[in-house]
């Protein structure tokens, strides 16, 4: 659950902002109140690109009902890393039943990603070499696609767009399609099991293409 240092409460079906999408593939967040464990800044708006078929745009530490087919699908996850120590959730999208994909940060601040459909871990990302410290920018990308190879024969990839390097490996080769379960929730900032993320987001982005 949310920590206590978090005043607002869990969006349920709540957008952050009344996005306006543009035809050249920007999203216009007009208004937008960005909120998080550090503080409250309020801007006039702000302009992003925008992921393939993209579902939600989040500022907040949050639960947000979404349909998300599974089958193929982009994260972009742009945050400031807090104090580590634990391992932090970033993003989950859950189905109605055990399925899941988390990005997360280790105790020591490095990505990882996990994605579990029908009980089997189908890719997984392991974060290593040196700790990252508090304070540092990260701007992550997670595609997969659950038919359809596209990496190398790899049906997903995990990547940095801009920030700390990221080091590590899979450690479940995501080498063979699965078949999709469709997700219905999309956490930001906390899962159950994580501790609560204690950095700045910037923005998590949930498309439904690769």
């Amino acid at each position: 659950m949310p920590n206590t240092a978090d005043t607002l409460p869990r969006p349920i079906n709540t957008p952050d902002t009344a996005s306006i999408l543009s035809s050249t593939g920007l999203v216009l967040d007009p208004n937008l109140i960005l909120t998080g464990i550090n503080g409250t800044d309020t801007d006039v708006g702000r302009v992003s690109r925008a992921v393939p078929g993209e579902l939600l745009g989040a500022f907040r530490k949050g639960e947000f009902d979404i349909f998300h087919s599974g089958r193929q699908g982009t994260l972009e996850i742009d945050v400031v890393t807090g104090a580590a120590g634990a391992a932090v959730a970033l993003l989950k999208l859950q189905s109605t039943g055990s399925d899941s994909l988390v990005v997360f940060l280790d105790a020591t601040n490095r990505p990882n990603v996990i994605m579990v459909v029908g009980g089997v871990t189908v890719a997984a990302w392991a974060g290593s070499g040196a700790a990252i410290a508090v304070g540092t920018p990260l701007q992550l990308r997670f595609v997969w696609d659950s038919r359809t190879a596209f990496n190398g024969g790899l049906y997903a990839n995990f990547t940095t767009i801009s920030g700390a390097s990221l080091v590590g490996a899979w450690s479940t080769n995501p080498i063979s399609a699965w078949t999709p379960a469709p997700m219905t929730k999309a956490l930001t900032g906390w899962a159950p099991t994580y501790t609560d993320f204690n950095g700045s987001i910037t923005k998590m982005q949930v498309g439904d293409k690769r």
